[in-house]
């Protein structure tokens, strides 16, 4: 600033004198008894002080500038050859100065409170979104269609994660896990299960934890991890409320049909139905439907058709009345299985055509690939060979696209009875090797076993089918007991 006045000449004598006697007149101004007032607040002798004022010694800046802030004067007014009309430029320029600084923080509170009315104007719109998404993701999720759900579960999530709520968080990501599986992403599913489990534990979400937690038993079996299936369903079988420890007993009879320890799954379910009578009456619809799933699916792995077929009769109607659409799905698949292997091949067609299409509307590969796979045990009885083969494979392609499991080892069965059926010995014995691999590596026991009974017959090994036929009567396969199903048949009058 002191560049734009017009400074004394403080070389010379007269500068040196009228510096002193400005220093004298602020101080006295300002109300300092004497110049040993001065003296003492700046901190320096009285002596040095009257040299400053009689011009013998000239005041350093720093010195200077002391003095200007004690006396609450400008500096350049003790500088200045004018020190009264510099000063008043001065002063306007910092009034201006100062009027300029307060415009700018009048326009910085004006934009702060611009940029916080927006902030919150999308903090609201986030929460819409959020909003929408979650009844979105409930919607897909009762249609069952996966593949939509999982695009609009990881949208939600962002959303939830930008808004900073570890519990919406959660909820989505058990959405994307229950996608993933449906999809067959077995390893996406467990990582979206990891974060929920997380999230509901940091947010104290107990119901989402233990949902993840049921999820996560899912995913398990569905991967052959039998052992920390069993170990999570039965902690959760321990639990108070009602909804975990019934799904926990559901779960468990699962597993152990799964192992082929029948009875032990019938002793599970029938706990299972017990514990209907503690259930709320809006979860009552739902849970009697799952109830029922298992109850045929334990019919049909003890090849009891007729039973099976009427459990899935009444499966069906609980599901659809519930409103469960992939229950009800699963319904029409099982009654299409036991319509097949009871001889019904015409109605077993239907129905398989029927879900073929319900399947394409809810983007269901997984179940898509079950199609496949008994179309092609039908085909194989019905003596369509090459096409049996080709749907077959086409069920180990999808199967191998949505994760293996389950479906892959069918349809490997299905490959393996076709080729053998053809005649092709060493073509079914490589396919049936494979699938008896993958059904102990995945704790599937009748998959297994009839892979290793129709293997047997293919390798022309007496010894071993017999034996095989011991361990089906003594597991309660009551089917595979007589040997291995039948490779072709005529259908039968109803069919």
């Amino acid at each position: 600033m002191l560049s734009f006045l017009s400074i004394m000449d403080l070389t010379q004598p007269e500068g040196r004198v009228e510096l002193g006697r400005r220093i004298q007149a602020a101080a006295a101004e300002q109300g300092f008894a004497s110049l040993t007032a001065l003296a003492e607040a700046l901190g320096c002798s009285r002596a040095l002080v009257y040299q400053y004022v009689n011009g013998e010694v000239l005041a350093q800046l720093d010195r200077l500038s002391e003095i200007a802030r004690l006396t609450d004067r400008p500096l350049e007014w003790f500088l200045a050859e004018d020190p009264n009309g510099d000063s008043r430029q001065m002063v306007r320029a910092r009034e201006e100065l100062e009027e300029c600084r307060a415009r700018c923080h009048e326009l910085e509170r004006a934009l702060a409170e611009e940029r916080e009315a927006r902030l919150q104007q999308a903090d609201v719109s986030r929460r819409a979104l959020a909003g929408r998404l979650q009844e979105l993701c409930h919607a897909l999720r009762a249609a069952g269609q996966m593949q939509q759900l999982m695009e609009a579960a990881v949208r939600w999530r962002e959303v939830a994660g930008e808004l900073g709520e570890a519990r919406a968080m959660a909820a989505a990501d058990l959405h994307i896990a229950h996608a993933a599986y449906g999809l067959g992403e077995m390893q996406r599913a467990q990582t979206a299960l990891d974060a929920a489990l997380q999230e509901a534990r940091e947010s104290g979400h107990h119901a989402a934890e233990l949902s993840a937690r049921q999820e996560r038993i899912r995913v398990w079996q569905g991967s052959g991890r039998l052992d920390q299936a069993r170990a999570e369903a039965l902690a959760l079988a321990e639990s108070e409320a009602w909804w975990p420890r019934w799904a926990a007993v559901v779960t468990l009879a699962a597993l152990a049909e799964q192992e082929g320890k029948l009875e032990e799954a019938r002793e599970h379910l029938e706990r299972a139905e017990a514990l209907l009578e503690e259930a709320p009456a809006a979860s009552l619809p739902p849970a009697h439907a799952y109830v029922q799933s298992n109850a045929v699916n334990l019919a049909l792995a003890a090849g009891d058709y007729e039973n099976a077929l009427s459990a899935a009769e009444a499966h069906y109607r609980l599901a659809a009345e519930a409103g469960l659409p992939e229950q009800v799905r699963e319904a029409i698949l099982n009654q299409a299985v036991a319509r097949l292997r009871s001889g019904d091949l015409s109605r077993a067609e239907e129905l398989l055509e029927r879900l073929r299409e319900l399947t394409e509307h809810a983007a269901d590969r997984r179940l898509r690939g079950l199609v496949d796979v008994f179309t092609a045990e039908l085909l194989t009885l019905r003596g369509d060979l090459p096409e049996a083969r080709r749907l077959a494979q086409e069920a180990i392609e999808i199967a191998n696209e949505t994760g293996p499991g389950i479906a892959a080892a069918e349809a490997q069965l299905a490959l393996g009875r076709a080729f053998l059926a053809e005649g092709m010995a060493e073509d079914a014995a490589y396919h049936l090797r494979r699938c008896v691999a993958r059904a102990e590596r995945l704790g599937l026991a009748r998959v297994g076993l009839h892979a290793a009974m129709l293997l047997a017959v293919a390798e022309e090994d007496v010894d071993r089918l017999n034996e095989l036929r011991d361990e089906a009567r003594e597991r309660g396969y009551r089917d595979l007991a007589e040997g291995p199903p039948l490779i072709a048949r005529e259908e039968n009058a109803t069919g």
